[in-house]
């Protein structure tokens, strides 16, 4: 298992992963209808913010046999925005490797990469309707920091303290 950034030699490994997806692909940065090699060229860019418009962020894919079964976005500054809904933190497992294990695994990559960025609190968001990762933020020890309606959907907000 192996969580890195894409290069050119993973464009049919990406179109098979997007092409798993049913619905909404998470984190949405991995949606994109660019070609791939400027699709990859943004990601590079996002780490930098080079167009201002969003926090830095990175987003990396696992791999697990040269296949990827999920990607996390890490973002490594909260807007207010964010603090509301997406938080330091998305993941997403494809619908064709959930309840493995990777959910789990992604995030704590994600905590991983924060904490070495210096961050020692990460903010943590989903719908409450979302069992799945709600367990995965849990067992990562998060703790519940506000319940919110959004546009009709309940939100919550989770704390994890990284320090260690």
């Amino acid at each position: 298992m192996q969580l890195r950034e894409l290069t050119m030699r993973d464009e049919i490994a990406y179109k098979n992963y997007k092409n798993s997806w049913k619905e909404k692909m998470v984190p949405t940065s991995s949606f994109t209808n660019q070609t791939f090699p400027d699709f990859v060229q943004k990601l590079k860019d996002d780490k930098l913010n080079k167009d201002g418009k969003f926090v830095p962020a990175e987003t990396l894919f696992l791999f697990f046999n040269d296949v990827i079964v999920g990607s996390v976005q890490i973002r490594y500054d909260l807007t207010k925005n964010l603090m509301i809904e997406g938080g330091h933190i998305g993941y997403g497992v494809s619908p064709d490797f959930r309840g493995l294990g990777y959910g789990n695994k992604l995030l704590e990559l994600g905590l991983k990469k924060l904490r070495e960025k210096g961050i020692r609190k990460a903010v943590l968001t989903c719908n409450s309707s979302n069992e799945n990762s709600k367990k995965i933020i849990l067992k990562n020890h998060g703790v519940l920091d506000a319940s919110y309606t959004i546009e009709d959907q309940v939100k919550e907000r989770y704390l994890i303290n990284i320090t260690s």
